[in-house]
């Protein structure tokens, strides 16, 4: 189930009802370690953010496992 396919090779599949997987060279650790810092800022007001549940590289893919917000 891909909710977006990019140039580069970058892609966003739902894995399930709330869990996407963003692949490719453009998910880094930094943008992984980034989420994690704005969702636990983001946690204790109104505004939502992805939460990370894992972010790991194969070779030259990477991985980074995020919680799903519609919208």
């Amino acid at each position: 189930n891909v909710v977006s396919k990019l140039e580069g090779g970058l892609s966003v599949i739902r894995i399930s009802e709330d869990v996407v997987v963003k692949c490719g060279l453009a998910a880094t650790r930094f943008e992984a370690c980034n989420q994690q810092r704005a969702y636990k800022i983001l946690v204790s007001v109104i505004i939502r953010g992805s939460k990370v549940y894992r972010f790991f590289s194969n070779s030259l893919d990477t991985y980074l496992i995020i919680k799903y917000i519609n919208g």
